[in-house]
């Protein structure tokens, strides 16, 4: 892991994942057990998943037109897969950072989450594996 600043693993850390699935919203939080995810899991078949963006490549703010074209080409990159996906948005609570729209991958490993996130410049992702239990990885 190159350094990371402080701050920056706070504000990941503090982050809310949300995940939509159907009318609920399932709320991820780095290092706590997700019951609703672990159903997810269970009702999917899958024993993994992660939580992904392409939005502000970097940790940089972009604007609304590249972070959009970007998310597109992520989708659809995971559609190419053949994986299933889910609409997220990881959420600041102190709304110091915006909304980024994103998407909880189920079934993907970690090393084919980590190679999306590198090839979109992200800074981390948020992997879950069998004991649905989000994890920050930095990249």
């Amino acid at each position: 892991m190159s350094e990371t600043p402080f701050s920056l693993l706070a504000a990941f850390r503090a982050t809310h994942y949300r995940v939509y699935l159907d009318d609920t919203i399932i709320t991820l939080r780095i290092g706590r057990f997700s019951g609703p995810l672990a159903l997810l899991h269970a009702r999917c078949m899958v024993s993994s998943s992660a939580f992904l963006t392409a939005f502000n490549p970097c940790a940089t703010l972009c604007g609304v037109d590249a972070n959009r074209t970007a998310q597109g080409l992520l989708s659809s990159r995971i559609d190419a897969m053949g994986l299933s996906r889910l609409d997220g948005v990881a959420c600041d609570p102190d709304r110091k950072w915006p909304d980024e729209p994103s998407l909880l991958v189920l079934g993907i490993t970690r090393d084919q989450a980590c190679a999306l996130a590198r090839e979109f410049r992200q800074r981390a992702i948020v992997f879950t594996d069998e004991r649905a239990l989000p994890a920050l990885v930095f990249l």
